[in-house]
């Protein structure tokens, strides 16, 4: 009798050492799951506040504005075309330490009475590229 509860003893105990490392498994998986989620939101919120700041950057060149946003940067491109400018913006955001940067080009046709031949070209976005 005495050796069988020592037996049992040493069983119940091994199955509960097993039971709770599975619990600790499905436990760390979930929280892993739950930071990829998260990881996953505020990478399609770094996506949108970058896409606003394209927009706002692309408004403000077209009124003739001068931008005023610090996550904005903007090359002048030399296309060569009568009466048009070209504009390469780069819109970089950060949202909780994950970031998206998102690059557009965009067209702004000024004075073509002049051109000889007229472009065929309207005043917008042309381009766009997302950097992951």
């Amino acid at each position: 009798m005495k050796d069988n509860c020592g037996f049992v003893l040493v069983t119940v105990m091994l199955f509960l050492s097993i039971l709770s490392l599975l619990a600790f498994s499905v436990l760390e998986v979930c929280l892993l799951e739950n930071k990829m989620s998260v990881f996953y939101q505020d990478k399609i919120n770094s996506f949108y506040i970058a896409e606003e700041y394209l927009l706002q950057a692309e408004r403000q060149i077209l009124d003739g504005k001068l931008i005023t946003n610090a996550n904005i940067e903007i090359n002048d491109i030399n296309s060569g075309i009568c009466g048009v400018s070209f504009y390469r913006l780069n819109a970089r955001a950060d949202c909780r330490g994950v970031k998206s940067i998102l690059r557009s080009t965009l067209a702004k046709v000024g004075d073509i009475g002049n051109c000889n031949p007229k472009p065929d070209i309207v005043s917008g976005r042309q381009s766009f590229w997302i950097e992951v």
